[in-house]
């Protein structure tokens, strides 16, 4: 018995490192979409009715488009790793991971800011809208910045707890984790570019007859 509880207190910080991150990102991601929702809901009409204007050119120009109109895969590429980036730096100097709770909030403000935008303006067109142009490569977005960003406040916590004399394990060897866990999420950002400039533009190219 004693052995098995060895093995259990052995796991339960490792487990506090993760969970507890992945709680406060996935918390702050939610604030974002919330604050996103209401911010839309808050612009004067001057402001929205430039906004809709614009989604209105760019959803007609789509729906008469014959190739339509695509994302550079390069530049979706480019701003989704400058976003991982920067949650790196932020986690590798430990004292600017908060910011890495900033860094989720605003993607989850952009989303629910976009989204809330089409389906006051559209109703039920524009939550179809927004399903084919914001949500598809969100998802891959969304779960590349929310896991790296829980691995990166771990990090930092671990980095704290270690300079505190409660953790045994070379600075190098938590960098290098968590630098491993980044070039996973690496992966699923660019697939959100790929999907963001090959997937996205084919579906709202289907919807956007219906909605403009």
């Amino acid at each position: 018995m004693r052995p098995r509880r060895r093995r259990i207190a052995d796991r339960q910080p490792v487990f506090r490192d993760i969970a507890i991150p992945l709680v406060m990102t996935s918390i702050m991601l939610v604030m974002g979409i919330i604050f996103g929702s209401v911010g839309a809901q808050t612009l004067d009409q001057s402001e929205k009715g430039e906004l809709v204007e614009y989604l209105s050119r760019f959803g007609q120009s789509l729906a008469d488009s014959i190739s339509g109109v695509r994302v550079p895969i390069q530049s979706a590429i480019l701003t989704n790793l400058q976003k991982l980036a920067i949650i790196w730096v932020l986690a590798a100097t430990v004292i600017g991971s908060p910011a890495i709770l900033l860094v989720i909030f605003l993607q989850g403000f952009a989303s629910g800011f976009t989204v809330a935008l089409l389906v006051e303006e559209w109703s039920i067109r524009g939550l179809a809208l927004a399903a084919a142009s914001v949500v598809p490569h969100n998802l891959f977005v969304v779960s590349g910045l929310v896991l790296s960003g829980s691995a990166g406040l771990g990090h930092a916590w671990s980095t704290v707890r270690a300079v505190a004399g409660s953790g045994s394990s070379p600075w190098w060897k938590r960098l290098l984790s968590f630098s491993v866990v980044c070039l996973l999420c690496s992966i699923l950002l660019v697939l959100a570019a790929v999907v963001e400039s090959q997937v996205s533009p084919f579906l709202v190219r289907r919807v956007a007859p219906f909605v403009f």
